[in-house]
């Protein structure tokens, strides 16, 4: 099955500061491997309300200061169909995007997408 690798990011530690939990640990780069997924339906899947749900329910860390685990994104179960029709769904979403935008540019009432 394809896999995603989250590489890990330190963020630099003033002098003087200690140490975060985790190594400082708390951006990664998320690149998918093995050229299965398309970038475009990647982001949109981790845009979408079902992601973003889970990762919350794991948040970690103070308000403030919280944050979804890394290994979340490497392990959330991910729809993965061919790419071209992970090419066409995330066309689909993107034309919905630009409606919903156009429509409240005008002042429109925009329709729900949750």
């Amino acid at each position: 099955s394809p896999q995603i690798h989250v590489l890990p990011l330190r963020r630099p530690r003033a002098p003087g500061r200690a140490r975060e939990p985790g190594g400082g640990v708390g951006r990664g780069v998320l690149r998918p491997v093995g050229g299965v997924v398309e970038p475009k339906y990647l982001l949109l899947f981790f845009k979408s309300p079902l992601f973003i749900a889970g990762g919350e329910s794991r948040m970690t860390g103070t308000a403030g200061q919280k944050r979804v685990p890394l290994e979340y994104f490497a392990t959330a179960p991910l729809p993965l169909p061919p790419i071209p029709e992970q090419k066409r769904i995330a066309a689909i979403l993107d034309k919905a995007d630009a409606i919903r935008k156009e429509a409240a540019s005008r002042g429109s009432v925009a329709v729900s997408h949750t």
